[in-house]
């Protein structure tokens, strides 16, 4: 497969192993495409701060986080950035600890915050035995998280809140129809002009400013790199991915992704992301 110029990799699912870390040959291989003048770009829910503490010091062209919210060039320098109306983030956090949803704020950099009253219960949440419905990678990751998680008291909350731009707030429970009752409650009750609901998988999902997603991402950081949209290839696992599927010449699903992602690909790699599904991808093809 000759004749592009771009590859974009989701990274939870996609470009990292099961244990949220990039394989050195991987990394390696990256190197050689890179050096062939073959750009590699990012398009990730995870905020730019997530994103640097997994790939360190290894180095693409472009980085898309929290699903479009900010976008970064390949020397790290911010190009683009959005943020979510505070108040409409506070009621969200009240309405999601009123139906026992784990949640987790985010600004660009930093630990992920609650508020101290809503930790009991998330904490209960993830005591119990990992239910079969959901994946190791995620029910790993919210414990992780819940380690992780500022707890700020009420009185001080909006003051947290708004001390710096909001990039997403992350929704997730163990059983499916609670997360599916909570979007339809989230697009019934929030302007979809200024929100939408992104989910990478079946037991999560983040709410974003309406006029942004990966494919508009996409988008937007190939016409900066004056790529053609005809030259791009991408990989992805979510239903998040498939706005930058429906703009890219080919969209690639991860073995692992879900049917409703295979069947808007082009094609699905034969190994999954815990089996380098990428890499093999990549040797065969490229």
């Amino acid at each position: 497969m000759i004749g592009y110029k771009a590859i974009v990799f989701d990274m939870d699912g996609t470009l990292l192993d099961g244990n949220n870390r990039l394989d050195p040959e991987l990394v390696e291989c990256l190197g050689v495409l890179r050096n062939r003048g073959i750009k590699l770009m990012i398009a990730t829910g995870r905020t730019f701060g997530e994103v640097l503490d997994v790939i360190g010091d290894v180095t693409f062209d472009g980085y898309i986080c929290s699903n479009g919210m900010t976008i970064y060039d390949d020397q790290r320098d911010q190009l683009r950035a959005r943020s979510l109306d505070t108040d409409k983030i506070y009621e969200a956090a009240v309405e999601a600890s009123r139906r026992e949803l784990y949640y987790e704020i985010r600004h660009e950099y930093g630990s992920p915050f609650i508020m101290a009253d809503h930790f009991k219960y998330m904490e209960e949440m993830l005591s119990v035995q990992q239910p079969s419905e959901v994946s190791d990678h995620e029910w790993s990751s919210r414990k992780l998280a819940l380690t992780d998680l500022k707890r700020v008291d009420d009185k001080h909350f909006i003051d947290y809140l708004t001390k710096d731009s909001v990039v997403k707030i992350y929704f997730f429970a163990p059983e499916k129809e609670k997360v599916d009752a909570w979007k339809m409650f989230l697009n019934q009750t929030f302007d979809l002009k200024l929100f939408s609901v992104e989910s990478s998988s079946a037991n999560s999902c983040e709410i974003v400013s309406g006029d942004v997603s990966k494919g508009e991402a996409v988008e937007f950081l190939m016409e900066k790199q004056e790529i053609s949209l005809d030259e791009v290839i991408c990989f992805g696992d979510g239903t998040n991915d498939i706005s930058m599927f429906n703009v890219v010449n080919y969209a690639i699903a991860m073995s692992n992704a879900g049917i409703e992602v295979k069947r808007a690909s082009d094609g699905v790699t034969s190994h999954s992301n815990e089996q380098q599904g990428v890499l093999k991808w990549l040797k065969q093809n490229i």
